[in-house]
């Protein structure tokens, strides 16, 4: 009985199609216009990543608000692109971030979606992002590791680390001083954290 079981197995494993060095086969690249057709009525989930509330409104009727750092709201691809050929500064100051897309076609992946919107190069600095990148990064990140992730970030990164690491030394959640330091000597603001008023 045990060996039947082993011999469909073995059959079943047989009928998987395979490419001709016997790996399983991939499934075929989109083209670029196939990519646009899709993520035209694609979706996406839209995060505030700026501390304070986030508005955007055009001339069409599209909004998007979102009050208070974390929000989130589900947006169609095809606005984030026309938003950001309007707004770049959402987007270049990570004032927001796109952390997941909702599309049919599950082969479609955020980085699809970061170059239809035109965004690729920004999100680099990210391996996931969302709206724990940067309380990660403050608090559960080696001194050594996030000292070196902290020297190749651009400008408008440490701003929105230097936004979320003052939040949460207000919360008195971050406290380690090396990495409060290293913040304050990128930002060029020595001992600006010690004008900051902690929560009771």
């Amino acid at each position: 009985m045990a060996e039947n079981k082993v011999n469909e197995e073995v059959k079943e494993e047989v009928k998987k199609p395979t490419t001709k060095r016997g790996r399983k086969s991939q499934p075929k690249k989109k083209s670029k216009a196939e990519l646009r057709k899709i993520l035209k009525d694609a979706e996406a989930v839209v995060i505030n990543n700026f501390g304070v509330k986030v508005k955007y409104e055009d001339n069409n009727g599209f909004e998007l608000e979102l009050l208070s750092y974390g929000d989130s709201e589900i947006v169609e691809v095809e606005e984030l692109r026309k938003m950001h050929v309007r707004k770049k500064s959402y987007f270049n100051n990570y004032w927001i971030l796109i952390t997941e897309v909702i599309c049919d076609d599950e082969s479609v992946t955020l980085e699809d979606v970061y170059e239809y919107i035109g965004i690729s190069k920004l999100y680099k600095e990210f391996a996931n992002p969302d709206n724990e990148f940067f309380t990660d990064l403050l608090l559960d990140t080696s001194l050594d590791e996030f000292e070196k992730i902290l020297d190749n970030m651009n400008k408008e990164l440490v701003l929105q680390l230097f936004l979320r690491a003052t939040e949460l030394y207000q919360e008195k959640e971050l406290n380690d001083f090396f990495k409060i330091r290293a913040i304050e000597n990128k930002v060029g603001r020595p001992e600006v954290f010690q004008d900051i008023k902690i929560e009771d």
